[in-house]
């Protein structure tokens, strides 16, 4: 059966169109140097192979007499590697805009609603052969290619293929070993998903559609696109995200659902190995160097980021990095540069130079990647049985003399680089017609031979190539000005043959050789000192997160004791003097005066200093990533701002430097029924997943006003475009849920789970908790009376700039309001907001807190508390409750934050001051007894980061693009800060 599906000589069921030629023959390559698989290399051995696969092979190989033998002595030979990651012979797609607008799939036929998913599409059915990209492959050393369609969220299956030139149907080794799976939506024109987090509800939501439609959905509907991903659910999925974080989303994924994966790293992976090591994920490493950007500009080089900075020094390390950890992983060729195509050898021995063994990298090429594929076929090796993919070469291909000669695939040959028969290198003069004078010295490896040409002592000029013993040459001739064709024979000390003169008459020439090769020339003197620059590259520290202010050792936990200060316990009594704090494992152990330091305890003396406990903003949206609306529904409950976190955002350590420890990460308000919202700590430096709350309370983003009914989007858009509509809105999405309900209790599974349905039941069970964008009265009404009749709460309304008029009836319903303090004037609807708003709801009896809405206010949230002492006559104590117990309370967490109380979380800040005081700073930030935020440490982390950037700014600049001008000029990433009406990832 092997032999049927790789060789190539059967008759298949192809009819031929006049005669046919079978080659049967048995080949065998002697005295080689064969790399059975690695780690296992037998010297003087003998590969013997027929009709595309490998007979037998080792050091006591018998060879038939009918057999063509090739002497391969000195030689290396092989097994030929395994790209993972290929869309070879599949046509690119083009990558349309989507449009906001555009709510149905444009596909013809009984597919899935929507277009990003094409689960139905199979590589093997469009792949086409193309010689060129097949002969780049082979240059790599690539016998085998997984092919996938590299479109879309699920991408269908991909395809086996070798890199032969032969017809598609000889090339095809396997039609579905893989699944594809990315978190882009590609060239879909639709307008959901709009963001990361839409893409992973689709995802999940889609998941959960194949699994019931494999039991009862053929009942009521046909779906191509749900029966082809129900078909490709046991395969191995190959994933492809676009940065590190992406790889904890997809596992979180396949942990929900139950699948297997592998992915394609993006080169950054060193930065969270733990994380790698941990979850045993699966990974296909690029060999995509950052460039160094022109640097030598000063004030230029200040556009470059310390992350890129970082990033650029440690990524050609993230595959040693990777090893050292214990950590697998496969090699690919994909992603390289346009400019670098050529390098993919030259990136390999430098790994191999810095740290990596052979064995691993020879691995990752070969085994490695076979072991993760679908596939029956015993790729990646030389033993009997296998393919007879392999390739030869001069010497050993990790060192850099060493040039791959042939690469045979599926029995069939390939010339990747001719070799001389003979040496050529050495100085050689000429003689005959117009020649006398001139000499050409023949330096480099003899298998790559580089010439130069001299008249007398001068340099001249020339070109020369030789192929087997036959070299051709275009000279300058003695006059230095016509140039002579010359065309002959080589031998080791003389060359013979014909030329053509300018005038175009032919002469005889000789080359005598005068001098043996010196072993280098001047052009390979320069290439031996870039070489030796190379070898000097030395790895950078990983900072946690690798960006200014991040760790390179993670803070713990420790044992604190904060002496002697005035203690804002944001609760009862409010201020306590002379006051000292412990905190253990976490945790507030003890508050009290001339409390006992306890053995190996840190003690922060707090004379004249003021601990309050950590701030708590309710309204945020730092720390998400690549989009924070997904405004191409009206419900989008079914999206998680906890599956886009951003644990690299500088803005959690700016927040910490403002005393701030918690924060809600909101949905925007794009449209009525959002995302669901994600609870933070600010634990700086950790995982995405280490961020998150542990067992907070669920929350969901609602919205009214201009930004739900698109007030200045233009026409054409969705589903609500009136106040009136989102009324409405609201009342038949719950509506809907209650008869989903009811249908899944009476039928159970026969119903289909809707992720957007059973969230809405959350709400309604009282399980998830509303955060409501609003400002104006009349709508703020509207919803209490919708969530009264069909009995839910809401729990806050956020902004509630004009909560001063309807307190009485948000206290009646038990609604909290979380507003600015002075923010108005910036839309039509905030037209009558006051600055005296939560002054006045708080003392109405509403529970009221402050927040940001704005990375840049909630470094200041004391102050904007503050504001409230003005506008509205509240105590300090009432104020700075605002932003501490208060919304800690509204986000129903405040058994263990906003107060300072024994027995709660160590979320603490020490400030300079009074808190409120706009002469006040946060000199030490605690979260969970962690010291995140240190004033002191904050210089020295200053300092540390300008003499890395100096340091690594100098190192750059050795860089041969730097040196030569070629570098691109750096282009400055502006940090984008979230608000709620933002619509782009």
């Amino acid at each position: 059966m092997l032999a049927g599906s790789l060789g190539t000589s059967a008759q298949g069921t192809f009819p031929v169109n006049g005669t046919q030629s079978t080659d049967k023959s048995i080949y065998a390559i002697t005295h080689a140097r064969l790399y059975m698989e690695p780690g296992t290399m037998v010297e003087d051995a003998t590969l013997l192979y027929a009709e595309g696969k490998i007979l037998a092979a080792g050091k006591s190989v018998k060879v038939p007499e009918s057999a063509v033998v090739t002497d391969a002595q000195g030689q290396f030979i092989y097994p030929s590697f395994v790209e993972l990651i290929s869309d070879y012979g599949l046509k690119p797609q083009t990558v349309a805009t989507a449009q906001r607008s555009n709510y149905e799939s444009a596909r013809a036929g009984a597919y899935g609603w929507n277009d990003a998913v094409k689960s139905d599409f199979k590589a093997a059915e469009y792949f086409e052969a193309d010689a060129d990209k097949a002969a780049e492959l082979r240059k790599n050393g690539f016998g085998a290619v997984l092919t996938v369609r590299r479109d879309g969220i699920f991408r269908g299956t991909g395809a086996l293929v070798s890199t032969g030139n032969m017809p598609a149907r000889k090339q095809l080794l396997e039609a579905d070993v893989v699944s594809g799976i990315s978190l882009n939506k590609g060239t879909s024109k639709q307008s959901y998903p709009g963001s990361l987090a839409g893409s992973i509800a689709l995802v999940r939501q889609t998941m959960l559609d194949a699994f019931w439609y494999r039991h009862h959905g053929k009942t009521t509907e046909r779906n191509l696109s749900l029966e082809a991903l129900n078909q490709s659910m046991q395969l191995p999925f190959l994933f492809e995200g676009i940065e590190k974080y992406d790889l904890p989303r997809m596992l979180n994924l396949a942990k929900e659902f139950g699948l297997v994966f592998f992915a394609k790293g993006n080169g950054d992976e060193y930065q969270r190995l733990d994380l790698i090591r941990n979850n045993r994920l699966r990974l296909a490493i690029p060999l995509n160097f950052p460039s160094a950007p022109d640097v030598n500009d000063p004030y230029d080089a200040l556009r470059v980021s310390m992350a890129e900075l970082k990033h650029w020094e440690n990524a050609p390390f993230n595959a040693v990095m990777l090893h050292e950890a214990g950590i697998p992983f496969a090699l690919t060729a994909d992603g390289l540069k346009e400019k670098d195509k050529g390098k993919f050898w030259e990136r390999l021995r430098w790994l191999t130079k810095h740290g990596l063994p052979k064995e691993t990298v020879l691995a990752s090429l070969t085994t490695v990647p076979a072991s993760w594929l679908n596939t029956s076929l015993p790729l990646g090796t030389l033993k009997a049985g296998a393919p007879a993919n392999f390739f030869l070469s001069t010497g050993d291909l990790f060192e850099d003399s060493a040039v791959m000669t042939q690469h045979v695939i599926q029995g069939i040959k390939y010339t990747v680089q001719e070799i001389p028969e003979v040496d050529v290198r050495g100085t050689f003069a000429f003689s005959g017609n117009g020649l006398s004078g001139v000499t050409v010295k023949i330096n480099g490896h003899y298998h790559q031979p580089k010439a130069e040409f001299f008249l007398g002592d001068k340099k001249g000029k020339g070109t020369f190539s030789v192929s087997g013993k036959r070299v051709l040459m275009n000279v300058r001739g003695n006059d230095s000005t016509t140039t002579y064709r010359l065309e002959g024979f080589a031998d080791k000390s003389s060359w013979t043959g014909t030329g053509m003169s300018p005038d175009g008459s032919r002469f005889n020439w000789k080359a005598e050789k005068t001098m043996p090769s010196t072993g280098s020339g001047k052009p390979d003197d320069k290439k031996a000192e870039e070489k030796k620059e190379e070898e000097k590259a030395e790895r950078g520290t990983v900072w946690f997160p690798q960006t200014s202010f991040g760790f390179d050792i993670l803070p713990q936990k420790k044992t604190y004791l904060l002496k002697n200060g005035t203690v804002w316990t944001s609760g009862e009594p409010a201020l306590l003097l002379n006051t000292d704090l412990l905190l253990v494992n976490g945790k507030i152990s003890a508050m009290g005066q001339n409390l006992k330091v306890p053995a190996g305890a840190q003690v922060i003396d707090c004379t004249g200093k003021h601990i309050t406990a950590g701030i708590v903003d309710e309204h945020s949206h730092i720390a998400l990533t690549r989009g924070v609306n997904e405004g191409g529904s009206s419900n989008s409950s079914e999206v998680r701002m906890g599956d886009v976190i951003n644990a690299d955002d500088i803005n959690i350590y700016r927040h910490l430097a403002g005393g701030v420890t918690t924060v809600q990460q909101l949905h925007g308000s794009a449209n009525a029924i959002g995302g669901q919202s994600s609870l933070i700590k600010l634990r700086w430096g950790r995982s995405p997943d280490e961020l998150k709350f542990e067992n907070a309370p669920g929350f969901i983003k609602f919205a009214l006003g201009e930004n739900v009914k698109q007030s200045n989007w233009g026409e054409g858009w969705r589903y609500p475009q009136t106040r009136l509509g989102v009324e409405q809105f609201f009342l038949d999405q719950f509506l809907k849920a209650k008869e989903y309900e009811k249908e899944r209790q009476a039928k159970g599974n026969e119903i289909r789970q809707d992720l957007r349905m059973e969230t809405l039941l959350e709400i309604i069970h009282g399980k998830r908790f509303i955060t409501c964008h609003s400002y104006i009265q009349s709508e703020i009404n509207m919803l209490m009376k919708v969530a009264d009749s069909v009995g839910f709460k809401v729990n806050t309304f956020t902004h509630i700039l004009e909560g001063y008029k309807v307190a009485d009836k948000m206290l009646a319903h038990g609604a909290n309001a979380s507003t600015f303090s002075d923010w108005w004037a910036y839309k039509m609807e905030v037209g009558e907001a006051i600055p005296y708003n939560a002054a006045i709801m708080l003392k109405a009896g509403v529970n009221v807190g402050i927040n940001s809405d704005d990375a840049e206010m909630a470094r200041r949230l004391n102050q904007e508390a503050a504001k409230t002492v003005k506008y509205g006559g509240l105590t300090k104590e009432q104020a700075w409750n605002l932003v501490t117990i208060n919304p800690a309370r509204m986000l129903h967490i405040d058994d263990r934050v906003g107060s300072l109380k024994v027995g709660k979380d160590a979320d603490v800040v020490v400030w300079n001051d009074e808190p409120l005081s706009i002469y006040a700073k946060p000199e030490q930030t605690f979260v969970d007894g962690v010291l995140y935020f240190d004033i002191q440490r904050d210089a020295e982390l200053r300092k540390a980061a300008d003499a890395e950037r100096a340091r690594i700014i100098a190192k750059m600049q050795k860089d041969p693009e730097v040196k030569s001008g070629k570098a691109a000029k750096p282009v400055e990433k502006k940090e984008h800060l979230y608000h709620c009406d933002d619509l782009e990832e």
